[in-house]
């Protein structure tokens, strides 16, 4: 394994690539000297990896042969435009200077050139990208030779592109209908820029939940690997097995990859600053050898585990420049000592059988994310937004269906702002500066949602202004009010502009009189007070002006302190507000 660099203070020359990394993100170098440091560290080692890795391919060659018994490998990485592009450098582009043009070449020249053919030991060192379509969608505008690229190793099957989503949310931090269009705009992002449709659900850091095998199976997706790796916000349930198929609570299953249970996310190497549960088994691959592959084998054949899989999930980002996990540093020698680096769906392909049927309650999954960085503006933006759009969009589509114009694409448009905004790192990492902005990574991703709710509202103002020409308002003898309802259901509402509660069909109109006051044709003026009050018993019973309509109903829940209250356990402690 690799020693550690010397530290400050040791008497020794600091490594080049530090000195050089820390001069280019200081705030007081110029942007333009900053982006020509970076490609001299880029440059710089890049060299020293590739030279690492012929030394380790030379050393394979005259080792012992592997052992038959592999252990296999999905070595994945993580990232996008959002968030890395915006760091260390003024004005933007780490992502493009650094993060791709050293970690993402690199990668790809590994993959598909296999430089060592001429040697005994010439690995085939696949990996898997855990990056939002939005980034593809970036670079094919930026990068298209990049993307290009991308694109034959992708057909060539050396790399999968997983996960899918247009924004990297962490699931249980946005509703499901936004879910469902992170995975709508972003499959068919994906497959517009690099000719293919995501099949494999695998994440750095996803937050997972009990219908996510629903989504999935809805979307065409055809395996998933149940493993957060990267693990401060959330973790997930173990099974000792190489595949189960993970049900949903609507029946839907899903081929799986579980994480064992003798992998849990408590390791900690002992120069690890950052938090305890940073990941799990094979997050440190970086510091492993053949004795650590041995014993993961050992630990797997005694759980009864066929084909033992260790998988990873790095940032495309170059942590220490003395032993990088970003490219893997290791990785030719672990190939020549019983690792196999696959795709997830070469795994797949390999593994043995589907396993048994497993289910998962939420309480299994759970999620411990960070609340209130930012006073939480960002959520409250996201959630406005969200709303908003789902208005225009019935609107819009009520509008066209009588013969107006669409405002689709703008829709579009506002929807990818949206998700962008509800991308995991503006969220856990708000506080950060985004260094092209010039203020918080949650201000930015704030700014998105604004952005979106004021797209929405455009068209919402414009299609409601074209159904309002086609309404004929004169039964209304004062001032016509027309009242839209855009859910799918009837609904009993406050209406501001009317001063009253105005009775709406679904996904209807009601015309009334705006006067203070006013009614309109089959509009009454009483509308009936409802009241409810708690039984003896704790159960409650609803009254209609006063008259008894409902007794014994349901009764008051509450979760605290680790398990459920209800209002029939003390129901002198239940106060209605």
């Amino acid at each position: 394994m690799s020693k550690q660099p010397p530290s400050a203070g040791s008497g020794q020359v600091p490594d080049p690539l530090r000195l050089a990394a820390a001069i280019a993100k200081s705030p007081f170098v110029p942007g333009a000297i900053s982006l020509e440091l970076f490609y001299l560290e880029v440059a710089l080692l890049r060299r020293r990896i590739l030279r690492q890795d012929r030394r380790q391919a030379v050393a394979a060659g005259k080792a012992p042969n592997a052992p038959a018994e592999a252990v296999y490998c999905i070595d994945g990485y993580h990232g996008g435009v959002t968030f890395w592009d915006w760091l260390a450098l003024p004005g933007g582009g780490f992502w493009y200077a650094y993060c791709w043009n050293l970690v993402g070449r690199i990668l790809l020249e590994r993959a598909g050139a296999r430089p060592f053919a001429s040697l005994k030991a010439s690995p085939a060192l696949h990996s898997v990208f855990d990056v939002d379509a939005h980034t593809y969608e970036h670079m094919a505008r930026r990068q298209p030779a990049a993307i290009a690229q991308l694109r034959k190793a992708v057909e060539a099957g050396t790399i999968e592109v997983v996960n899918g989503t247009y924004g990297q949310p962490l699931c249980q931090t946005v509703s499901g209908e936004a879910i469902v269009r992170h995975f709508y705009y972003g499959l068919a992002a994906i497959e517009k820029t690099l000719g293919v449709r995501v099949e494999s659900f695998l994440s750095q850091e996803p937050l997972f939940f009990p219908q996510l095998p629903q989504v999935l199976a809805g979307f065409r997706f055809q395996r998933a690997v149940l493993r957060t790796h990267w693990a401060p916000f959330g973790s997930d349930p173990a099974e000792d097995a190489t595949l189960v198929r993970w049900r949903g609570p609507d029946g839907s299953e899903m081929p799986t990859v579980p994480r064992y249970r003798f992998t849990d996310y408590s390791w900690k190497r002992p120069d690890h600053r950052g938090l305890e549960k940073g990941g799990l088994a094979g997050a440190d691959l970086v510091r492993w050898g053949e004795e650590d592959v041995t014993a993961f084998r050992r630990q797997a054949e005694a759980h009864g585990i066929g084909q033992p899989l260790v998988s990873r999930v790095a940032d495309f980002h170059v942590v220490d420049p003395a032993c990088p996990d970003a490219p893997l540093a290791n990785a030719v020698s672990l190939a020549g000592q019983g690792l196999r680096f696959v795709t997830a769906k070469e795994y797949f392909d390999l593994a043995e059988n589907d396993g048994p049927v497993v289910t998962y309650s939420l309480d299994q999954m759970p999620a411990a994310i960070p609340w209130g960085l930012e006073g939480e503006r960002l959520l409250k933006a996201r959630t406005e937004a969200e709303g908003r759009l789902l208005v225009a969009e019935r609107l819009d589509a009520i509008a066209h269906a009588l013969g107006g114009p669409s405002d689709e694409a703008k829709l579009n448009r506002a929807w990818k702002k949206l998700l962008l905004a509800q991308h995991h790192d503006l969220h856990v990492c708000a506080p950060w500066l985004s260094r092209r902005h010039g203020q918080p990574m949650g201000a930015v991703g704030r700014d998105l949602a604004v952005a979106a709710t004021q797209a929405a509202d455009a068209v919402a103002e414009t299609a409601l202004r074209y159904l309002a020409s086609l309404l004929d308002t004169s039964s209304v003898k004062g001032q016509p009010l027309v009242v839209f309802n855009p859910s799918p259901w009837p609904r009993r509402e406050y209406v501001q502009a009317a001063g009253r509660v105005i009775d709406l069909p679904p996904l209807g109109y009601r015309v009334v009189d705006g006067r203070e006051g006013g009614t309109a044709p089959g509009e009454t003026d009483k509308h009936p007070v409802y009241s409810t009050e708690v039984r003896p018993d704790g159960s409650f019973c609803l009254k209609k002006d006063g008259e008894l309509i409902l007794d014994g109903g349901g009764y008051l829940t509450v979760w605290k302190d680790g398990r459920w209250h209800d209002s029939r356990q003390s129901v002198a402690c239940v106060r209605l507000v």
